[in-house]
């Protein structure tokens, strides 16, 4: 509607922008330019996919929608494309997922592993849960406390001293595997289930550096 400001002033009823309101038909077409946008149910899948795959670190088939796995079935590769050109990151694909590989450690909130202490001990808590029981598999509070305990008996000149500090090395090892959904809470307390993308950063390679992390000594190791 259009309004003229003067005395005995009228209002003119656009009627085809009055239709875009209430029709969804009209509305899409509007906002496609005229192109077909595809169905309500469609768009609403396709905004749901490219979500998940930017926001999340990992994004696995379960995780998805039917309408959401039916439309990245037929469009896989142009949801692909769109990915890579807004980003410049590679897609990294597997049976059970995908997930958006970043080309600097800058251009994501949770880089790993960091070249920290708590990073390395986390890392090798991963290794030694997927070596044992495998991706996909449930593991429990003992299980992750067990690893938790063998890494830090293993890599003793790693652990910095807030580490060193009761359950420490298991606590830092639960909150940020949990964060990258490395490890996820499988309905039951003290019930985690090691993902897919566990597989990933088995059997590290961990070399020594000339100083140890957060502190300043010699000789101690970092997975990369």
């Amino acid at each position: 509607m259009s309004r003229r400001d003067a005395v005995g002033g009228a209002y003119e009823v656009r009627r085809e922008l009055l239709l875009r309101l209430v029709d969804p038909a009209s509305l899409r077409a509007a906002l496609a330019g005229g192109h077909d946008a595809g169905s309500p149910h469609e768009a609403a899948a396709r905004i749901g996919l490219m979500r998940k795959l930017f926001e999340l670190p990992v994004v696995l088939s379960e995780d998805l929608t039917a309408a959401e796995r039916l439309y990245l079935t037929g469009r896989r590769h142009r949801v692909l494309t769109w990915c890579v050109e807004m980003t410049g990151w590679q897609v990294e694909q597997r049976l059970e997922g995908m997930a958006l590989i970043a080309a600097d450690e800058a251009d994501t909130d949770l880089p790993f592993p960091r070249l920290r202490a708590a990073d390395f001990a986390a890392l090798m808590v991963l290794d030694h849960l997927v070596r044992t029981h495998g991706a996909g598999a449930v593991v429990t509070a003992d299980d992750l406390g067990s690893a938790a305990d063998e890494v830090r008996e293993r890599h003793t000149r790693a652990m910095t001293n807030d580490l060193r500090v009761g359950d420490a090395v298991e606590s830092e090892a639960r909150d940020l595997l949990g964060a990258l959904d490395l490890l996820r809470p499988n309905g039951k307390p003290g019930e985690w289930r090691l993902t897919a993308a566990a597989a990933r950063y088995r059997d590290p390679r961990v070399v020594a550096v000339n100083a140890r992390l957060d502190e300043g000594e010699k000789g101690d190791p970092i997975g990369t």
